[in-house]
């Protein structure tokens, strides 16, 4: 009986042995591959972007009597004519006189205003030389039937090799507050005082185009869904990033001037806690650890969100409150969505037999890097917002942070984690 138990204790001393043998050159290339990925993020170039301020374009739309005034103050750069800033600063009158003609029939053909599909005839048109010499002052007055409706224009059809141009409009109805847009980059047709399906089909589109953009939201869901999850998993982790979202979106459109001066630093956090999710994935985090972080990612995205929720909102008209709630529910829906597609594609690539830690490895270097990139090309912006030490004290943070990050990550791999640790 004695010698039976010996012998099943040598037997199990035996597997146990064979075990770490196994387990060493599995470790031994763990550690190797950490180490490409901490020397390949290393050698990556890290960069910031020059912030380069909008040329403003004033324009304000009034119905008054039988007509509709259009009047507008447009820098000289950016009126389409090489020559005017020169013609503005000169003292020949005449040749100012008919490139300033020419510039405003541009202006009106540009703005194509509307009432329903139809343009609207073409205007009488003054211009002249703006006190400030660099710009020109421009009056359009259109024949308008003032209970006409559906009167949209084309806005921001200006282009500056100097940089970007910006339309700042405000519409001033007879009756109702006014509605104030400023639109930048490419030219967009808006309505001004919309009707109900169309600010919901307006602001429904943003909304998507928010979520299409490639921000931070889908870095952070395939960070989340790179190792295996149960869907009950996965629910619980959109559910608890999903609420702090649209609650800090629903701040954001309540309480923007407080707000967005903190969009920057929100931001720049926002990168980092995609980062810090690479290595919660490194390290095989608890499900305990993960969903805070979510919470968090989730608020801080919210912010970026409200942002462009805030900034939506001027296309919405009166109709603002029901415009917000069909922009918030396009952004839940919509990574609802995205979610479930990136978690049944997981899961194929594990029935498929591809290695979870290879894939949850490899996937979270990738998304480190492009998460240290956002960071460090968002550092300007908190310098900008009045950060201690100026940019280059927030590079240096940046820098620090990063190493500590890496030094976590390749102790955290290079350990034994033990086997019941799992990310879910």
């Amino acid at each position: 009986m004695l010698s039976r138990a010996t012998a099943v204790r040598s037997n199990a001393l035996h597997f146990k042995l064979t075990d770490n043998v196994v387990m060493k050159p599995a470790q031994a290339r763990v550690r190797k591959l950490l180490i490409l990925l901490v020397l390949a993020l290393g050698q990556a170039p890290l960069f910031a972007h020059e912030i380069v301020l909008p040329q403003i374009v004033e324009m304000q739309i009034a119905p008054q009597g039988d007509a509709l005034v259009v009047g507008l103050k447009v820098p000289a750069a950016v009126a389409g004519d090489s020559s005017l800033p020169g013609l503005l600063k000169g003292g020949d009158t005449a040749a100012l006189e008919e490139h300033l003609r020419i510039v405003a029939a541009d202006i009106a053909r540009n703005l194509d205003i509307q009432e329903g599909e139809t343009t609207l005839p073409q205007p009488a048109a003054t211009v002249r030389r703006a006190p400030d010499g660099a710009s020109i002052e421009v009056e359009l007055r259109y024949p308008y039937r003032v209970e006409a409706g559906g009167l949209s224009a084309r806005l921001n059809a200006f282009s500056s090799k100097d940089g970007p141009v910006r339309t700042d409009a405000r519409y001033l109805p007879r009756s109702g507050r006014e509605q104030v847009v400023g639109i930048t980059g490419p030219a967009v047709r808006v309505e001004f005082d919309p009707s109900i399906p169309a600010a919901l089909s307006t602001l429904a589109t943003r909304g998507l185009n928010a979520l299409f953009e490639g921000g931070d939201h889908l870095l952070f869901l395939v960070c989340l869904l790179l190792p295996m999850r149960r869907p009950r998993s996965a629910a619980a982790l959109y559910a608890a990033a999903g609420l702090a979202q649209g609650v800090v979106i629903a701040l954001y459109v309540a309480r923007a001037p407080m707000m967005a001066p903190w969009l920057p630093g929100a931001a720049m956090a926002a990168a980092s806690v995609i980062a810090i999710a690479a290595l919660q994935n490194v390290a095989r985090a608890r499900m305990r650890w993960v969903v805070p972080l979510a919470i968090v990612f989730g608020a801080l995205s919210g912010w970026t969100f409200g942002s462009i929720a805030d900034t939506s909102a001027q296309f919405a008209g009166a109709h603002r409150l029901a415009a917000m709630l069909a922009f918030g529910l396009v952004i839940l829906l919509g990574q609802l969505w995205l979610g479930a597609i990136t978690l049944a594609l997981r899961t194929w690539l594990h029935e498929r037999g591809l290695p979870d830690r290879v894939v949850a490895m490899v996937g979270s270097a990738i998304v480190a890097h492009s998460a240290v990139h956002r960071v460090m090309e968002r550092a300007p912006g908190i310098a900008d917002n009045g950060w201690p030490g100026g940019e280059r004290g927030v590079e240096w943070l940046t820098l620090a942070w990063l190493g500590a990050m890496l030094i976590a990550a390749a102790v955290n791999a290079a350990s034994r984690t033990p086997a019941r640790v799992h990310s879910s």
